[in-house]
């Protein structure tokens, strides 16, 4: 396609693009289906039918929460704050503290 379009007046130059645009065609065709088949993957995957709700999802009221997700939710809220509290604004206790916090919520995140 590229020689076709920088040397529009070459011989063979029109067979060239024509044929070019007609793989083209081929490769869009293609990627739709791929598309339309991560999609139907996607849609399988998303609800995690394994996964209960957290109590927080569900907005059930405090009391009604299982002793482990409300020890966990209190925890993780005074381990954030705590981290801060220390920093003092200091700036490098302060970036240790986010530093600290960005690894805690890639090994939260990682392990859900």
């Amino acid at each position: 396609m590229e020689e076709a379009v920088s040397a529009p007046d070459a011989p063979g130059a029109v067979d060239a693009f024509n044929g070019a645009m007609s793989r083209m065609v081929g490769l869009l065709r293609d990627a739709k289906k791929l598309e339309s088949e991560i999609l139907q993957l996607r849609g399988d995957l998303r609800p995690l039918k394994h996964l209960p709700p957290h109590p927080r999802q569900s907005d059930l009221p405090l009391s009604a929460w299982g002793y482990g997700d409300t020890f966990l939710a209190r925890r993780g809220a005074a381990f954030v704050r705590t981290l801060f509290d220390r920093a003092g604004g200091d700036p490098a206790a302060t970036a240790l503290a986010v530093g600290a916090l960005a690894g805690y919520a890639g090994n939260i995140t990682g392990s859900a």
